[in-house]
């Protein structure tokens, strides 16, 4: 049964849920209403009645791990795919983040694998899940999965795809002194410690305290555990905090949500003098914000070819959001192999986001390149598909004595995403300009030289402060906000 305590004040009551409680609330979220099979820890010890472990030691599934694999890869010999399960039960890296890594290489990219067929090498790649159709993909949620490290420790919830651990829930109880979520969290930082094997396979660690659930990944600081706050991006849950938990579970582990965070939404990038990694995972604003992203850009083109507007606010991650877009753009099999073109007004804005951009190999499948001059620009964009191009809005001037820009491509599958997008993208209608001879010359905005150059494309615009003048309006340019209640609450909120 769910325990829940309540604590009056003067202001208001709070719900608590024990840590049994909590269990309690999120293991039949994970049954009834996401579909994973629960399993009870203690019950698959090797010494057990089923046992799914070689011991306590070791934290994979490898019988989970052939059956899944050899499902999802059904082509390849039964020796290959022992040969991949064998090449992720022994990663390289010396520190967890670096078998971290290797291991999400893994499994956004496969693992190569070569085999005799008829005589021949054949050369493969085995795939640890099946991205495209999640319910091929085994999906468990074990509770008190005991691990023998340097210590033996037993996480609340340990969620497993195909045999994988990729998800932690550290559940504490408030109710309890010092029991808050800063204690899940140094729990979590203990487990790293103590039984690091789980984290080199992890994706996702949730802390919870009964009333506040958030999520990072196996690198983040405290301050960059966020709140995940609705399931399906359409609605903010309640202020009550004791349903947290509830919306995190149906809202991040919902299994095409899990593993679209997985394959698109996480990324690692390079920090100080020794280039230390930190893995990074999106926030659910900047999840929901870029899928409803992709859809306006998939419907805007060859038609209005105005995607919309997304309007950011200081500090929500505006460079990753706008990577994590582009990532999916350039995936997405309705924009038919895309080129996406970055465009900033100044030069050092340029450089930031080129370097942000190259930073996320893992989320973007080609490297973005920055065009160095017009004639680099023009030669960049005269392909047939593909590329994600870093230009400023500059580079379209037009020549001297000259009313347009020469048309570089005509494909509608292009998409200019414009940083800062309340500047310098006006300037559609003429405008008269007296000469020193005293005749008028009639010259446009670089808006209009750009349209000029690729008339098909189609337009995102992001910005944090859009503005509507009659002969300056965002939104005419781009489009409607691309935003809904998350987004909303989250520009209240600064």
């Amino acid at each position: 049964n769910v325990s829940i305590f309540f604590f009056s004040s003067r202001r208001r009551h709070t719900r608590y849920i024990s840590v049994t409680g909590v269990q309690t609330c999120a293991l039949p979220i994970f049954k009834e209403t996401l579909g994973y099979k629960i399993i009870y820890g203690p019950e698959i010890l090797p010494d057990s009645d089923n046992p799914l472990r070689d011991s306590a030691k070791s934290v994979l599934l490898k019988q989970n791990m052939l059956d899944s694999f050899s499902k999802i890869n059904p082509d390849i010999p039964t020796s290959a795919i022992e040969y991949a399960i064998k090449k992720i039960s022994n990663l390289q890296g010396v520190k967890t983040i670096h078998k971290n890594e290797e291991f999400h290489n893994y499994l956004l990219n496969g693992i190569s694998v070569q085999y005799k067929k008829n005589d021949e090498v054949k050369h493969d790649l085995v795939y640890p899940i099946d991205f495209k159709h999640p319910e091929k993909n085994e999906f468990l949620a074990i509770n008190q999965f005991t691990i023998v490290g340097e210590k033996e420790r037993r996480p609340d919830i340990i969620t497993f795809v195909n045999g994988i651990p990729l998800a932690v829930l550290e559940l504490k109880n408030i109710k309890y002194q010092n029991a808050d979520i800063h204690k899940a969290f140094n729990q979590i930082q203990t487990y790293k410690r103590e039984i690091p094997a789980l984290f080199d396979y992890n994706e996702i660690c949730v802390i919870n305290d009964g009333t506040n659930g958030k999520m990072g990944t196996v690198s983040s600081s405290e301050e960059w555990f966020s709140s995940w706050k609705s399931i399906e991006g359409e609605k903010i849950s309640s202020d009550n905090k004791a349903s947290s938990i509830l919306t995190l579970t149906k809202g991040a582990f919902e299994k095409s949500r899990f593993l679209d965070l997985i394959q698109n939404f996480i990324t690692f990038k390079r920090e100080g003098r020794n280039q230390n990694a930190i893995k990074i995972i999106a926030g659910y604003h900047q999840y929901y914000a870029t899928n409803k992203t992709l859809d306006a850009v998939v419907e805007a083109r060859g038609k209005s070819k105005k995607a919309g507007v997304v309007w950011h606010t200081q500090g929500s991650g505006k460079s990753l959001t706008m990577s994590f877009c582009a990532g999916k753009i350039m995936k997405s099999k309705e924009m038919e192999n895309p080129t996406i073109i970055v465009i900033t007004d100044r030069n050092d804005l340029d450089e930031q986001l080129f370097n942000t951009f190259s930073s996320c190999s893992e989320i973007l499948p080609e490297k973005p390149k920055q065009a160095s001059s017009t004639s680099d620009l023009k030669e960049k964009l005269n392909v047939a598909s593909g590329g994600i191009i870093f230009t400023t809005i500059q580079k379209f001037r037009v020549e001297k004595g000259k009313s347009e820009f020469d048309e570089i491509s005509s494909r509608d599958n292009i998409i200019v995403i414009a940083d800062e997008a309340h500047r310098t993208q006006y300037g559609l209608n003429a405008k008269y300009k007296k000469q020193k001879d005293g005749m008028y010359q009639k010259g446009y905005g670089l808006a209009k030289y750009l349209r000029d150059a690729i008339p098909n494309s189609t337009f995102l615009g992001f910005t944090g402060t859009p503005i509507d003048l009659k002969d300056r309006s965002t939104r005419a340019m781009f489009g409607a906000y691309i935003r809904s209640e998350e987004h909303t609450s989250e520009l209240q909120s600064h």
